[in-house]
Order: C-alpha cells, then structure tokens, then sequence
C-alpha cells in the first residue's frame, strides 16, 4: 500500500513537470518574432529527403547581406592581387634591381590608397600611377641601351630561330657522329691535314673539328656561317684580394691588385695592358700567406693609391682607348668572384658606386665548357685542354688576365660566340 502511494506521488510530479514546461515553451513561441520564409524552407524541408548543406547556406545568407561596397572591395583586392603577381613574374624574367624597386614602392602606395580612399578613385589613380611610372622605367631601359659609354651600348638583336628542317643540318648531324666516334689521333690527323691547331683535349679537337665542318657545310648550302661578334674589345680583369690562409667567417676581402687586359676581337690579338696595385684600408697588414700566393709584397701596397683612385686611373685608360665611345667592350672573367663579390664588397668599403659597365659580363669557363662540352673547370685546366701552358706565376692579377684573354682568343679561333652571360647579384 505504501509503494502505490509513492508510486502515484512520482507520476503526479512528471506530469506537473511536463504541464509547466510546455506552458513555458508555448510563451517563448508566442515572445519570438517570425523569420520570413521560415515556414517555406520547412516545408521544402519536410519534401525533400536530400538534407542542405549548412555551409553552402551560410555562405549564400553572407553574400546575400554583403553590401556592394564589400563586394566591390574584394574584386579590388583580387585584381590587386594579380597585378603583384603579374609584376612578381616581370621581375623574374626581367631580373632588374630598379623594376624590383619601383613595384614594391607601386604595391605600398596602392595599398594605402585603397584603405583610405573609395575603391573607384584608388582603381584610378593606381593605374595611372602605373602607367606613368612604366612610361618612366621605359625611358630609362631606352636611355641606358642609348649609352655609349658603356659596355652594353653594342648589344646584338637577337637572331631569327633557325630552320633546323635544312637538309644540311641532317649532313652535320651525320658528320658530327662520325667525329664522336674518332680517337684522339684520328682528330689530330684530320685537324693537321685541314692546317687547324691539332693541340688539347680530346673534347677541345671534337669541337674544333666540328665547328670547321659546320661553316663548311653552311657555306656550301648558301647558310651564314658567320658567328656574331658582339663587341669590338674585350676588357680581362683578374682581381687580387687581401686574404689569409683561413680566412675568418667575418673576414672583408679588399682588392690589392687591378689589372686589365685589352683584347681586340676583330684580330684575336692583346693590344695593351693595365695595372694597378691597391692599398687597403680595412686590413693594410697582408698576411704571409697572401704574399706567398700572390706575390704582392707589403711594400708594393704601401707606396699604391687607394681604390677609388685605383678606379678612376682605369676609366680613365679605358677611355683613352675609345672604349664606351668609339669602340664597344664588354668585361670578361673566368668565373663571377672578381666581380660578383670583390669588385661590390670593395666598392662597399670605398663607399663608391659600382660601375655600371661591370654590371654584366662574360664568364669565360662557362662559354668554355658551352663550347667543349666539358664541366666547369678552372683556369689552369682549361688551359690544358686547349694544349697552353700556363704563362707567368699563377694567382698574379696581370698573369691570370693575360692567360684568359689566351683562352679568349682560341675560343673566338674555334667560332665560338662570346656574349654576356652573368649579371651582377644584387645584396
């Protein structure tokens, strides 16, 4: 009797429970307003067995109450976007330190326009910007091209693509295996029965020899055979710099020796020569080591003019000889260091600007290995495979030019073209 008691008292209090709840629940219904469309969307709901996607729905509700001048924003930045992209891909294929500068200056101010302007003016004054700032870095690409004062003012237009579908090319081709197959006696004979230089490397004399059948064949089919000369003279510069036998991570190379060799490509022959020793300034103690390497003793620093003189007395040359003016040059090396890295860390030091005639140059090991077919070798390997002993003392600033104006001149011997081929990385 007592558990039906407490049984019936439970029962009661569920129902109260329930009762009060949805009284509750009716008053909260009536207080809410009505969303528009409610009724619709859950009816099309209860139809439909394929449940929404709250995602796609949310994302429909969000551009449905954006207003257009949000919407008018994002297609800006969007279009911001592209253009940086697009100005990102001109500097990678152009790979000018200016053009690099002038979009990054275009990309904040364009930036700061459109945060504090309406999107409709900043759209206009970026493109206008643009437009005048393009006409300018044009003038400039023009006026530097027009300059003959320096090395790039006689650059060859590029030549037109070959038509490779020439019967004679297929006869090169064939003659050209046939040489591939040839020891290095068989290459010698040929070379000597055809009154050619028969000394180097077996991969120098496959060279040699085809690049005589080449012009042979070209010639016979009425085809130019004539490689393109693009500058008139040809600048050697062989740097020598402060070092020790290990050098510290911090250490600063300044440049103690600058020479110059001046060859004519036209007659494949040296015209004169420049020198100059250097003193520095960071470290004007050489090392023992540096002595021995180089030998340049302390006192030939001591008694020589600082850089920045050093530069001018080789301008100044340069122009005696018509360089820039009369006769087009151009700055030849046998690897990017004398350039890439001494020559701007001194200018640095000096506090000098770095001359504009050596921003591009030839690297004469890589035209040497194009030519050959062989790896990139150093100097005194390249001179053994062209059959040159090395002349003078190695790791001296004037011997080291004078043995690469050598290489310089066989290369133009067996037809090689020599244009630029490195630019200056800019830090």
């Amino acid at each position: 009797m007592l558990e039906l008691e407490y049984f019936i008292a439970f029962f009661s209090l569920i129902c109260i429970s329930c009762i009060v709840w949805l009284h509750f629940r009716s008053g909260m219904d009536a207080d809410m307003p009505s969303i528009p469309g409610e009724s619709e969307s859950r009816q099309s709901c209860a139809r439909s067995p394929r449940r929404s996607n709250p995602r796609k729905s949310k994302l429909k509700r969000v551009s449905a109450n954006r207003s257009p001048t949000l919407i008018q924003r994002g297609k800006d930045c969007c279009s911001t976007v592209k253009d940086k992209s697009h100005a990102a891909k001109r500097n990678n294929i152009e790979g000018d330190d200016q053009i690099a500068m002038m979009d990054a200056d275009e990309t904040v101010q364009d930036q700061m326009e459109e945060d504090e302007n309406d999107q409709g003016h900043a759209l206009v004054e970026m493109d206008s910007k643009k437009k005048k700032k393009g006409n300018e870095h044009e003038s400039q690409r023009f006026l530097w091209k027009t300059v003959p004062s320096t090395s790039s003012a006689k650059v060859s237009s590029a030549s037109p693509p070959k038509d490779f579908s020439h019967p004679v090319y297929k006869k090169m081709s064939l003659k050209n295996g046939l040489i591939n197959r040839m020891c290095t006696l068989e290459l010698q004979r040929n070379l000597q029965e055809l009154n050619l230089n028969n000394q180097g490397s077996a991969n120098v004399l496959k060279g040699r020899l085809k690049n005589h059948y080449k012009k042979e064949a070209l010639a016979e089919a009425g085809l130019s055979s004539e490689v393109p000369v693009h500058f008139d003279y040809l600048c050697v510069i062989d740097v020598e710099a402060t070092c020790m036998e290990i050098n510290p991570i911090d250490y600063i190379h300044e440049i103690i020796e600058f020479p110059v060799v001046l060859v004519n490509t036209r007659t494949r022959q040296i015209e004169d020569t420049f020198e100059a020793f250097c003193k520095p300034v960071i470290n004007p103690k050489l090392s023992k080591f540096c002595q021995q390497l180089t030998h340049i003793s302390q006192s030939m620093v001591d008694k020589a003019e600082e850089f920045p003189v050093v530069l001018q007395h080789t301008e100044r040359w340069m122009k005696s000889k018509g360089l820039g003016s009369k006769h087009s040059f151009a700055i030849a090396t046998d690897c990017s260091l004398d350039m890439d890295l001494y020559l701007q860390l001194q200018c640095k030091v000096s506090e000098i600007s770095y001359p504009k005639y050596a921003r591009e140059w030839i690297n004469i090991s890589k035209v040497f290995a194009n030519v050959y077919k062989t790896k990139r070798v150093p100097l005194r390997t390249m001179l053994d495979n062209i059959g040159l002993a090395f002349a003078g003392q190695p790791h001296r600033g004037i011997d080291d030019a004078r043995n690469i104006a050598r290489i310089a001149m066989q290369l133009l011997e067996d037809g090689a073209e020599l244009k630029l081929n490195e630019k200056l990385t800019p830090t």
